[in-house]
């Protein structure tokens, strides 16, 4: 939460979103990890969001989320929450600039959102329907482990060895 993008992120998130999906119930939206105090005061003044600060085990806090959220809209490369996300087996919904640089599929293992009524739209298709934010859930850390664990980086290269070994 020291990055601009990521404060943005969620400023943007807690004034514009979470009021209308609130209208559906007693929902929060949670930020973990470090941050200035001041910004914590900042974010905890909207209804409903809770700011943790630096935790031990982000797993523990994370444990029972609908989703994992990436609402950025000043971005540069991969976003590492979404990877962060993806390997917790919890599904994601994105900006499409958080989405940018990653092959994930859209609908497929991750959801992107860019107004605040498809974040909400999003979110409650996700709870709604397990067997979905299941399957998203499941897609998603298969894309983490292909694409972006070191055995899955390194796969090429160990396919190339291989070949030139033979």
């Amino acid at each position: 939460m020291f990055s601009a993008q990521n404060f943005d992120a969620a400023i943007w998130f807690s004034k514009n979103v979470l009021p209308l999906f609130r209208k559906y119930g007693n929902y929060t939206f949670k930020v973990i990890g470090k941050i200035k105090p001041d910004d914590k005061q900042r974010l905890e003044k909207f209804k409903g969001t809770i700011v943790t600060g630096a935790v031990d085990d982000v797993v523990v806090h994370a444990r029972g989320a609908i989703a994992g959220i990436c609402s950025v809209r000043l971005a540069a490369g991969v976003q590492n929450k979404i990877l962060e996300y993806m390997a917790l087996g919890l599904p994601t919904v994105s900006s499409s600039m958080g989405h940018e640089g990653l092959d994930a599929k859209a609908g497929v293992e991750i959801l992107i959102a860019n107004t605040p009524e498809e974040y909400v739209e999003q979110i409650l298709r996700l709870e709604k329907d397990k067997e979905f934010a299941q399957s998203i859930s499941e897609k998603a850390l298969v894309y983490v482990n292909d694409h972006h664990s070191w055995s899955g980086k390194l796969k090429p290269v160990l396919d190339a060895v291989h070949e030139i070994v033979k």
